[in-house]
C-alpha cells in the first residue's frame, strides 16, 4: 500500500531543510532581509530629510496654517484619509495580480517550492521583506508629514509619533492587502495559511514579469515597463468595431478598449471626479490651501492618462506607416478625443455638484465651472501628450550617478506641469485680477506649447523613432 506523505506544515524538519536550501542558494549569505532593507531605508531617510521635509513644510507654511489646523482634526479629514486608504488598497489589490507581496526568484520557485517543504516556511523571507519595507516606508512617510506639521506650527510635537504610527499601520495594511490580492481566492485570515495558497506557476510568472519590468526601467524604456505589467484583456473579446469613417472608428476603438478593461475605465472616472471635485472646491472655498487644487489637477492627470491607452498605442507606432487614410498627427488627435471628452464631462458634473453644495450663484457658477473645466481638460490633454510622446531615452539615463535622477525627472514632468497649473488656479479664480490670470494662463500656455512640440516631433513624416 502506498504511503501518503503528511500535509505541508506537518513535517518536523521543514525549518532545517529550508535553512540548508537557503545556504546553498545564497552561498551562505542567508535571506538577508535586514541587509537588503537597510540601504533602501537609508536612502529613503536621506531623500525625506533633504527634499520631502523641506517641500512639505513649505507647502504647509504657504498654505494658510490656520486653515489647515482648523480642518485637520475633524471628521471630514478622517473621512478623506479613509477614502484615500481605501483607494490605495484597491489599487494595491489590483496590482498584486501582476506583482504581489511575495515573489521569490525563479530558481528558488522551481527548485524549492515544489518540494515537500512547507510553502509558508519557504516563502516567508520574501513576505517579511515586503512587510518590513511597507511598514518602514509608511512610518517614515508619516514621520515626515508629522514633522512638517510640527515645524510649520500647524500642530504640536505629538503629531510626529502619531503620524509615524498611523503611517506604519497603513503600510502594514497595504502589505497584507497585496498578499490577499495575490492569493486571489478565499483568503484565510492567518498569514501562514494565505502563504500556503500561493501557486508555483503564478509565482514564476510574477518573478519573470518583475525582472523584465526592472530591466526596462534600468534601460530607460518606460513604455516597455508599462506594457510588461499591464494585465491581459480577457473581457468582451468577441466584440467587434463597426465600419465607419476614420475618426469615428478611432473614437469607437478607444471606447471599446475601455469597455474591455473595466478597471481602467473605473480608475479614470474615479481619479478625474476626485481631482475635479478637489480643484473646484479649493477654488471656491475661501482660505483653502492652493495645494489642494494642485493635487486635484495631478489626480485628474492620472485619470486622463488611464483613459489614454489608445493615445499611447498611437505613440508606440508613430514610426509605422499610417493607416485609415489619416496622417500620424491626425490619428493622435483622434485618439485624444475620448480622454478629453471624458475629462470634460467629469469636470463639469463634479464642478456643478460642488458649486451647488457651497451655494454659489447659479449664473456665475455656470461660467466658473465651464472655465475651470476647460482649463482642467486642456491641462490634462497637454500632460497626456507629454507622457505619451516622450523623446527617445538618452544615454545619460544609463549613467550610475545621474541616471536615477534623470529617470525620475522624465517620469514626473507631466504631473509636475499639472501641479504648477493647479497651484495657480485658486488665486486666478477667486481674485480675477490681471496678474493672477496672466500667471495661470502663462503656465497653461507653456504646458500646451511643450506638449504640442513633442507631438509635432513624434508625428512628423518620415521619422521612425523608438518610443519609451
Amino acid at each position: 500500500m502506498p504511503i501518503t506523505p503528511p500535509p505541508p506544515g506537518m513535517l518536523g524538519d521543514d525549518r532545517p531543510r529550508f535553512d540548508d536550501a537557503l545556504e546553498v542558494a545564497t552561498d551562505g549569505a542567508g535571506a538577508g532581509t535586514l541587509r537588503r532593507l537597510a540601504y533602501p531605508v537609508y536612502v529613503t531617510i536621506l531623500v525625506a530629510l533633504t527634499y520631502g521635509f523641506t517641500f512639505t513644510r513649505f507647502v504647509f507654511v504657504a498654505s494658510n496654517p490656520e486653515w489647515v489646523a482648523a480642518h485637520l482634526m475633524t471628521g471630514a479629514a478622517a473621512g478623506v484619509l479613509a477614502v484615500l486608504v481605501a483607494l490605495a488598497a484597491g489599487f494595491v489589490w489590483r496590482a498584486s495580480r501582476q506583482r504581489g507581496a511575495v515573489v521569490p526568484p525563479v530558481a528558488w520557485t522551481d527548485q524549492v517550492l515544489g518540494s515537500s517543504i512547507d510553502r509558508a516556511v519557504a516563502v516567508r523571507p520574501w513576505w517579511h521583506l515586503t512587510l518590513a519595507g511597507t511598514t518602514t516606508g509608511g512610518g517614515l512617510l508619516g514621520v515626515m508629514l508629522g514633522g512638517s506639521l510640527w515645524a510649520s506650527q500647524v500642530t504640536g510635537p505629538l503629531a510626529l509619533p502619531v503620524a509615524g504610527v498611523v503611517g506604519g499601520l497603513i503600510g502594514a495594511l497595504l502589505a497584507h492587502t497585496a498578499l490577499w490580492g495575490q492569493v486571489g481566492r478565499a483568503v484565510p485570515i492567518r498569514t501562514a495559511a494565505a502563504l500556503r495558497l500561493l501557486r508555483v506557476e503564478e509565482l514564476r510568472t510574477q518573478a519573470a514579469t518583475g525582472d523584465h519590468f526592472i530591466g526596462a526601467l534600468l534601460a530607460g524604456d518606460v513604455r516597455a515597463g508599462q506594457l510588461e505589467v499591464a494585465p491581459p484583456i480577457r473581457r468582451r473579446r468577441s466584440w467587434r468595431l463597426r465600419p465607419g469613417r476614420p475618426v469615428a472608428g478611432i473614437v469607437r476603438r478607444d471606447l471599446l478598449g475601455l469597455r474591455r478593461d473595466p478597471f481602467s475605465w473605473a480608475r479614470a472616472a474615479l481619479l478625474t471626479v476626485i481631482g475635479a471635485t478637489l480643484a473646484t472646491w479649493a477654488a471656491l472655498e475661501p482660505g483653502a490651501p492652493p495645494i489642494l487644487a494642485a493635487l486635484g489637477l495631478v489626480l485628474a492627470h492620472f485619470g486622463a492618462a488611464a483613459a489614454s491607452e489608445g493615445l499611447r498605442m498611437s505613440a508606440d507606432h508613430a514610426g509605422s506607416p499610417p493607416l485609415f487614410g489619416l496622417s500620424r498627427r491626425a490619428a493622435a488627435l483622434a485618439h485624444t478625443i475620448t480622454p478629453a471628452a471624458l475629462t470634460l464631462a467629469a469636470w463639469l458634473v463634479s464642478g456643478a455638484a460642488v458649486a451647488a453644495g457651497v451655494g454659489a450663484d447659479p449664473a456665475r457658477a455656470a461660467v466658473f465651472v465651464l472655465a475651470l473645466g476647460l482649463t482642467g481638460t486642456l491641462t490634462t490633454t497637454a500632460t497626456t501628450w507629454m507622457g505619451a510622446f516622450r523623446p527617445p531615452a538618452s544615454l545619460a539615463l544609463l549613467m550610475p550617478g545621474s541616471g536615477p535622477q534623470l529617470l525620475a525627472l522624465r517620469l514626473v514632468t507631466p504631473a509636475a506641469l499639472a501641479f504648477v497649473v493647479g497651484i495657480l488656479l485658486p488665486a486666478a479664480a477667486t481674485s480675477g485680477t490681471a496678474p493672477e490670470l496672466a500667471r495661470a494662463a502663462a503656465a497653461l500656455a507653456l504646458a500646451l506649447l511643450w506638449a504640442t512640440i513633442r507631438l509635432h516631433n513624434a508625428t512628423r513624416g518620415g521619422a521612425s523613432e523608438e518610443r519609451t
